[in-house]
């Protein structure tokens, strides 16, 4: 089968929050949003295959009794998208994220980030009306970071921050 280009364009974007308190002898709380646009075309006529592009933003907080650590990311790079099946229900989506530029605090330090990114989506979403999709979706995503800088200074680094969570998806596939 030859990928050709075709008109139809489409779009998703993916949400999530989480918010957990643990209280004990020492409370414990996390706070976690993460949304993404994807932007992409056909790449061939019926309609299962796409690329584009992906930008992300990442906010998380972690909190151990008085101590906050915070990161907060932007984060972009190509994407492709494949619909499995005819009836368009399933898909999978895999991406790297060339671009990746975040700020962290420890609590007493500021840092800028910057480095790359992977994720992979595998999605239910049934078609709602003609060309929109609502579903979920369990997402793999990777933040790795090797530059740090702190006050004007610059050191190489090896940060990295795994999450595996479910999202709820909203898209338009013309």
């Amino acid at each position: 089968m030859a990928l050709q280009a075709s008109a139809g364009l489409g779009g998703e974007l993916n949400l999530f929050y989480n918010t957990d308190q643990f209280t004990a002898a020492t409370n414990t709380s996390t706070s976690k949003m993460l949304y993404g646009l994807d932007v992409y075309a056909n790449l061939e006529t019926k309609r299962r295959y796409f690329a584009g592009f992906h930008v992300d933003q990442v906010s998380m907080q972690d909190t151990i009794g008085n101590s906050t650590v915070t990161l907060s990311s932007t984060n972009m790079g190509p994407m492709f998208l494949w619909v499995i099946d005819r009836k368009k229900l399933f898909n999978l989506a895999v991406g790297y994220n060339f671009v990746a530029r975040g700020t962290s605090n420890n609590g007493t330090t500021d840092e800028a980030l910057t480095g790359t990114g992977l994720f992979a989506t595998f999605g239910a979403m049934p078609e709602v009306t003609d060309n929109f999709f609502v579903g979920i979706k369990l997402n793999y995503y990777s933040l790795n970071y090797s530059v740090s800088t702190v006050n004007s200074t610059a050191s190489d680094v090896s940060y990295s921050r795994v999450l595996i969570y479910p999202s709820i998806s909203f898209a338009w596939r013309n």
